[in-house]
């Protein structure tokens, strides 16, 4: 058993050192790939810096167009509920000015035979 542990001994003081320096190459070479990899991945994020500097002004113009379909469609928004706030206030009005254009023009239609497909609404009848 003392042979034994004496040439377990003596091998392995041989071999830890090659062992050493075989695992002391490998991290060297690991380390290498490593920094390759790091040069490679810096230039990756300076193309894609670029690409971005590229495309800033076009998503620029497209925020600025969804700003100003977005402000279009608020003064539409405004728009319809003034004139509907409108109609409400004036439904007197808007009645009577109906009952006096539409009905009349309906009226004359009738008493001269003519289709309501042919009769067109002239800018008086509307009042324009």
């Amino acid at each position: 058993m003392d042979a034994l542990l004496d040439t377990l001994s003596s091998v392995s003081l041989k071999l830890l050192p090659v062992l050493g320096v075989a695992i002391f190459v490998l991290l060297i070479i690991i380390l290498r790939r490593s920094f390759d990899l790091m040069k490679k991945v810096e230039k990756t994020l300076d193309q894609v810096d670029a690409t971005m500097k590229k495309i800033d002004g076009p998503l620029n113009t497209v925020v600025n167009v969804s700003r100003t379909i977005d402000s279009i469609n608020s003064a539409a928004e405004n728009a319809v509920k003034t004139l509907a706030v409108s109609a409400v206030k004036n439904y007197e009005i808007v009645l009577d000015w109906f009952k006096e254009n539409v009905l009349k023009r309906k009226d004359k239609v009738k008493d001269n035979d003519q289709s309501s497909d042919s009769v067109e609404i002239t800018e008086d009848e509307l009042g324009l």
